[in-house]
């Protein structure tokens, strides 16, 4: 039996068991990965919309991957735009950490679309 490396996730089993998964994850994460993502919150990628900013993890080793804004999500990828270009990521590679903003009158659009859409 052989482990693949890239999709090994050493932090699933625990994050199962934790409803605070943003306080776990940043018991394990790197020093160089938690001054990253200082002042962004660990998100679901179901709670995620477009034009939210985020950084990226590697979730199968913990570091900081890239910091960008949502331009597209689908089923099972995020695209951002990180000012040099835009990246697809897959949803089940990564954790995403947004920056959290008390007044955005575009997310809240983005919100309700997707509600109407969705129904």
């Amino acid at each position: 039996m052989s482990i693949d490396l890239d999709t090994l996730e050493p932090l699933e089993y625990i994050l199962a068991l934790y409803s605070d998964k943003h306080k776990v994850i940043t018991e394990y994460l790197p020093e160089e990965t938690l001054s990253r993502i200082q002042d962004y919150e660990y998100i679901m990628t179901d709670h995620l919309f477009i034009c939210d900013r985020l950084v990226v993890v590697h979730k199968n080793t913990g570091q900081y991957y890239k910091k960008g804004t949502i331009i597209k999500i689908t089923t099972d990828k995020i695209t951002i735009n990180n000012r040099q270009s835009n990246l697809s990521l897959n949803k089940d590679e990564y954790y995403f950490f947004k920056l959290p903003r008390k007044h955005n009158n575009k997310k809240k659009f983005y919100e309700e679309l997707q509600k109407f859409l969705d129904n």
